[in-house]
């Protein structure tokens, strides 16, 4: 009989053993290729944490900048008001013998009661400064709810006649959309009150 011939193993060393104890040798690692593993899975875990912290960070900014847009545009915007002074407005306008030279500088909101300060040019090419004085009562067959009881324009009332009528053309005023952009105040200087009257008048030569 021949002799048996063994199977040579990959380590060095364990050519000459057995099969079945070739088959029961410990695996060995290489401690390279450990150390290789675990910085890899090291930088994974820190590229995250990094990734979360920009993305924290982002969002902060984010919110900062929002935050301070909406103080911007609360400075900036004028405000709005309600339909009794878009109506109270609107009456106004109906009432001005030159509505395109119009001016809203105040306003005096007491609930029922609304008045509006303006300045406007008369037919006498003078400006005037005047207000309108609109006295609301509750109506549940208008559009809001409400209507005019009185209204007075400078020193002028209107008639009942007209508030009627006026009253009754409630749903083409809220259906028009009348402008509800409030009046500035006007100035506490005296100096910045002082206007140009050369500007209102048309130069001939």
């Amino acid at each position: 009989m021949g002799k048996r011939r063994l199977r040579k193993g990959p380590l060095w060393g364990l050519g000459a053993l057995p099969r079945f104890l070739y088959a029961r040798a410990p695996v060995h690692y290489h401690r390279t290729e450990m150390t290789a593993q675990s910085l890899t899975a090291a930088e994974i875990r820190g590229a995250k944490a990094r990734r979360a912290r920009l993305l924290r960070r982002a969002m902060y900014w984010s919110g900062g900048l929002c935050v301070a847009a909406f103080v911007l545009y609360l400075l900036f915007v004028p405000f709005k008001g309600d339909m009794r002074f878009g109506v109270c407005r609107t009456l106004l306008e109906l009432h001005v013998p030159m509505p395109g030279t119009l001016s809203l500088t105040g306003l005096d909101d007491y609930g029922t009661e609304m008045r509006i300060w303006f300045t406007h040019r008369n037919p006498f090419g003078q400006y005037r400064l005047e207000s309108a004085t609109c006295v609301f009562k509750a109506d549940p067959s208008a559009p809001g709810g409400f209507s005019v009881a009185k209204a007075r324009v400078g020193r002028v009332r209107v008639s009942e006649t007209e508030v009627a009528a006026f009253n009754r053309s409630l749903p083409a005023v809220y259906a028009g959309r009348p402008d509800l952009t409030l009046p500035a105040p006007l100035p506490d200087a005296l100096a910045d009150l002082q206007s140009d009257p050369s500007k209102y008048y048309r130069k001939i030569f």
